[in-house]
């Protein structure tokens, strides 16, 4: 799953990082356990890896969330199962108007200094999903990748010279490979605004992931 908000909150998250970053985490995992909760889709507690993303290819700030998600959970009692569907684990149309919902009143209840655009609570919020089916290890190698690789690695750099910096990008749409050449002050500009604020964790569990179920759920007499 992935979950991202507008362009127009892009500069308000990160003027505010620490309590927004923490906003965009607990909107896009109890949007996606409220959903799969419903009787109509899993039906159940599900687990939820997100992993905090806020780069591009060529490195301009676009802040969203990658979660990753059984499928399927275990019912409120914990005696049993519930496999979510096999056409998809939860309405996403829905699910992007909740995770924006729950976003808006996060961010009112919690930080109603900050003035944001009323527009954005109007218009579709982009949440993406679909299946694994590349297999176990290719998801949790891509996913690896935003948990330990900074925003421009070393292999990406071509040049440094002349006041320059010249680094490669991989198109999304066509796979293909282009060059960018930004100022060096432009370029560190861009690295810089991907810094995450200390102490802050890029990697959160949720639901049966977290540190509060997982022992009541193993130390019970079913297995899941």
């Amino acid at each position: 799953m992935v979950f991202t908000v507008p362009h127009a909150l892009g500069e308000i998250i990160r003027r505010h990082p620490q309590d927004l970053y923490d906003i965009l985490f607990r909107a896009a995992s109890q949007s996606l356990i409220t959903l799969a909760a419903d009787p109509h889709d899993v039906g159940g507690l599900i687990g939820v890896l997100c992993v905090r993303h806020t780069w591009t290819r060529t490195l301009v700030y676009h802040p969203h969330v990658h979660g990753l998600v059984p499928a399927g959970g275990i019912s409120a009692d914990r005696t049993e199962g519930r496999p979510a569907r096999s056409s998809s684990l939860v309405p996403v149309h829905a699910l992007s108007q909740l995770f924006r919902g729950l976003f808006r009143d996060l961010l009112r209840q919690e930080r109603p200094d900050l003035t944001r655009p009323e527009a954005v609570w109007t218009k579709g919020w982009v949440v993406y999903g679909k299946p694994t089916v590349q297999g176990t290890e290719q998801v949790l190698t891509y996913l690896g990748r935003y948990v330990h690789r900074i925003a421009l690695t070393n292999h990406r750099l071509l040049s440094i010279e002349d006041g320059q910096v010249g680094f490669r990008y991989q198109d999304s749409q066509t796979s293909r490979w282009h060059t960018m050449t930004l100022p060096a002050q432009a370029c560190i500009r861009r690295c810089l605004q991907h810094v995450w604020p200390q102490g802050f964790h890029k990697v959160r569990y949720d639901g049966l992931g977290s540190p509060s179920i997982v022992p009541s759920c193993t130390n019970s007499s079913s297995r899941w």
